[in-house]
């Protein structure tokens, strides 16, 4: 596992190689980049193994729902309910 140090570098690189790519690093990168220096670098590598354990956790269960979505029907409400109504007058 690379140190603090290898971990700013190989970040740096990243966001040069967009840079690269893209001409201007793209907002959400910024922001993003922003993020890490600020909030995650100073985490010891525990914390950081544990915030990308987390991270991984919620990606799958959201491609999860993309990737099946329940799809529902109106029609499933048929009859639903029709128990309340039972001995009740809808001319009175």
């Amino acid at each position: 596992m690379p140190g603090s140090h290898a971990r700013r570098v190989l970040w740096k690189e990243r966001l040069d190689t967009m840079q690269d790519k893209y001409g201007v690093l793209p907002m959400k990168y910024k922001k993003v980049d922003e993020i890490y220096r600020k909030h995650i670098s100073p985490l010891s590598t525990e914390e950081q193994l544990h915030l990308l354990v987390q991270m991984a956790q919620h990606i799958v269960a959201k491609s999860k729902q993309k990737d099946d979505p329940e799809k529902r029907s109106i029609l499933e409400l048929h009859g639903l309910g029709k128990e309340i109504w039972n001995d009740i007058d809808a001319q009175e």
